[in-house]
């Protein structure tokens, strides 16, 4: 039996479609991909973050923005939607007729879902490495409190840092905001 083979996307088709899209889509190698749906607790975590770092960002130089702008990164043919990104100076976008893909962000966050959590810690991160302003990636666990926090220290060298309790805190010293594991998972509740 002859397996069909899919046809290949241009970066440019693949652009043209989603921006007329009704839903999101990932882009990879010729390939579109739906995202995974979100959950409760996805939204809250989310909705949490953003506000945490609005409010820490206001009179800087730095924007927060939530899942509906897609980033890229230069070096590669990969386009996704990170759940939060924080751009720093003024967002540098891949084109300036359709300013929906950032090319810069300092920060990128991710929460985990079962689906998604290997894919966003191994080739999606892979991916954001190539972004060269990318300094802090952070991986939020949903189902129970544990945060992933990479730092990266020079080009190829990344630092990580593990945080499972209520009253700890994360360093961003990209933004310089000590973020408090307790506001971050405010109002969710976990299974004991």
């Amino acid at each position: 039996m002859q397996t069909q083979k899919k046809k290949y996307i241009s970066p440019e088709e693949y652009l043209e479609t989603e921006r007329k899209a009704e839903f999101k889509s990932e882009y990879y190698n010729g390939e579109m991909f739906l995202p995974t749906g979100a959950s409760v607790k996805h939204n809250r975590i989310s909705t949490n973050l953003t506000a945490l770092l609005h409010n820490q960002l206001r009179h800087k130089p730095c924007s927060v923005f939530h899942s509906d702008l897609r980033v890229k990164s230069e070096k590669s043919e990969f386009y996704t939607y990170p759940d939060i990104i924080v751009v720093c100076g003024e967002p540098k976008f891949e084109e300036k007729s359709h300013m929906d893909t950032v090319l810069n962000p300092v920060i990128i966050i991710e929460i985990l879902s079962e689906p998604t959590k290997d894919y966003d810690r191994g080739q999606k991160f892979e991916f954001y490495r190539l972004i060269p302003e990318l300094i802090d990636y952070i991986l939020v666990a949903q189902d129970k409190i544990h945060i992933e926090h990479f730092t990266k220290l020079r080009e190829n060298e990344w630092l990580l840092k593990e945080f499972s309790g209520f009253t700890d805190n994360i360093q961003i010293e990209s933004i310089k905001y000590l973020l408090s594991v307790n506001e971050i998972y405010e109002k969710i509740e976990f299974v004991r």
